[in-house]
């Protein structure tokens, strides 16, 4: 009996989790545009490493953030804005 009140609560925490992420996304601002600069930055120890520049442009405001990405980045990690 405890096994299945412990699997039951665990669901509901899940689809709770679910619910609280999915109703962040609906309120979240009108992006604008989005924009995505990739240039390559000569380094003397590493050689050319690439460098991104993201814009976000809302409705309302401008947010833009960078970030320097490491030699050996990888294509399937995602920074989430």
């Amino acid at each position: 009996m405890n096994a299945e009140k412990l699997e039951l609560r665990r669901k509901e925490r899940a689809e709770k989790k679910e619910l609280a992420r999915i109703e962040s996304e609906k309120n979240q601002k009108p992006v604008k545009e989005i924009t995505i600069n990739i240039e390559w930055a000569k380094s003397r120890t590493w050689g050319s490493n690439p460098q991104l520049n993201a814009s976000i442009h809302y409705r309302d405001l401008k947010i833009t953030k960078s970030w320097n990405l490491p030699k050996a980045w990888e294509h399937t990690k995602t920074q989430r804005i």
